[in-house]
């Protein structure tokens, strides 16, 4: 004997469906209708069913020979829950299962959670591959288009980092202003259970990022990140604006490495006099021209974070007037230290390195909390093959420094003919300006040559 059934449902409240839905038709349905479904309206709606299902010889061209069909439309449809606090809301939605497949379409929706302002969904899909399985997961593909909160919360909410990473995250989203539009894929259960590891994957593009305070005193003003969700690994590269200034951003994030294995953040800058003046990095009086900026920050284990620069200075031209020293634009210079926070007094600059033609110098550096150059300490100061000195300063709050100056040889011979040219440094910087400190040197040196 052969079964078939087809039926028509009028229009009326999406609630309809709680009843009308087969009960035996997938794991738990009705439970997880009366769960999730928030809203709506039933359009049209068709069911057929046939028993047993046609073999392939036994259909006929153009005839389907699916067990069972569902189709069913609706408007003004809403679903609760695939969000924390968060509600889709659709114009349109239609309903597709065919045998065990289930697919729901919404050409555009909203995504709302408690808090943000909506984010578009566009050409959302959200299919199951087999409605009978006991662990039923289905897959959810959408674009969206909106504010970088509302999709920050959104994914966040789906996305398994480690506690400390993801309150990080989510207080800089909760601060950040940007528009995000993108593609993304999610997995997510319906039989009440929490996937161990709900990872999006997709790709993300932000633009007109914004982030008061970034680093302190500082501001993202502007920039555009494009994002990429992969099952293992998270990576952002980008432009930014800092304080008016650009810079590159690059930027992994493993999701099963622990955080003493995670690459460090990237943050590459070409920095002028304007810039430094921009980021109120006052060492112009002793750099003239361009750095080519290197910051790597990584997390240590304990949580903490270490931030190392690297600094090519190549294109630079750097002063000691105390020594009527400069290195003029040209030749290798690379300068490497690590930046240590000090709460109470600003910035340290440990493990501070200068390298070039001729050129060797280590030790370390202290700035105040707007990085003005305040202290300085370099036991092996070397700016020629000849000079071996150690040097140490401090800026007294009569604006003016106190050198010390010690060593077994200096080769002189610069210094001796900057007395000619009283006020003048060579290489053209001008050591009378009114607004830089004044030099209170005191030398003990062995040999002056020259």
């Amino acid at each position: 004997p052969h079964i078939r059934m087809a039926a028509q449902i009028s229009p009326g409240p999406i609630e309809s469906l709680f009843y009308l839905w087969p009960e035996n038709l997938g794991v738990d349905a009705r439970a997880w209708m009366r769960a999730h479904l928030a809203g709506g309206r039933l359009t049209e709606s068709r069911i057929t069913y046939r028993w047993p299902p046609l073999g392939p010889a036994a259909v006929a061209p153009g005839v389907p020979r699916e067990q069972m069909s569902i189709a069913i439309s609706g408007e003004g449809v809403a679903l609760a829950g695939v969000a924390p606090s968060g509600l889709v809301v659709a114009p349109k939605a239609l309903l597709n299962v065919t045998d065990t497949s289930l697919e729901l379409a919404m050409p555009t929706a909203e995504l709302t959670i408690a808090g943000t302002k909506p984010l578009g969904l566009r050409q959302l899909r959200f299919e199951i591959d087999d409605i009978w399985r006991p662990d039923l997961t289905g897959n959810l593909a959408a674009t969206i288009d909106g504010p970088l909160r509302s999709a920050a919360r959104f994914v966040m909410s789906k996305t398994t980092l480690r506690p400390h990473i993801a309150e990080r995250v989510e207080a800089v989203a909760a601060k950040a202003g940007g528009q995000v539009t993108g593609k993304l894929q999610l997995a997510l259960p319906l039989d009440g259970r929490s996937l161990s590891e709900p990872r999006p994957t997709g790709e993300i593009r932000i633009t007109g990022a914004r982030l008061p305070n970034i680093a302190p005193g500082h501001n993202l003003s502007g920039g555009r990140l494009d994002i990429t969700l992969a099952e293992k690994v998270v990576t952002a590269r980008g432009d930014l604006l800092i304080d008016g200034v650009a810079a590159k951003l690059d930027w992994h994030h493993v999701y099963d490495a622990d955080r003493a294995r995670q690459p460090p953040i990237r943050l590459r800058a070409n920095l002028d006099e304007t810039d430094r003046d921009k980021l109120g990095i006052n060492i112009n009086h002793i750099l003239r021209g361009i750095l080519q900026v290197e910051i790597l920050i990584a997390e240590r284990q304990d949580g903490t974070y270490r931030t190392e620069a690297r600094v090519d200075a190549k294109k630079a031209q750097i002063s000691v007037e105390s020594l009527a020293w400069v290195k003029p634009a040209g030749g290798d210079t690379l300068i490497d230290f690590e930046v240590v926070p000090d709460q109470a007094n600003g910035v340290a600059l440990e493990k501070l390195r200068i390298a070039g033609d001729g050129i060797a110098i280590q030790g370390r550096a202290m700035l105040d909390r707007k990085f003005a150059l305040r202290a300085f300490e370099f036991p092996s100061f070397s700016i020629d093959r000849v000079t071996r000195l150690s040097l140490s300063g401090r800026l007294a709050k009569s604006n003016v420094w106190r050198v010390d100056v010690k060593g077994q040889t200096y080769e002189g011979s610069s210094l001796f003919r900057s007395l000619f040219n009283a006020g003048q440094v060579k290489g053209g910087l001008n050591v009378e300006d009114s607004k830089q400190p004044g030099v209170d040197l005191q030398a003990e040196i062995k040999t002056v040559l020259g």
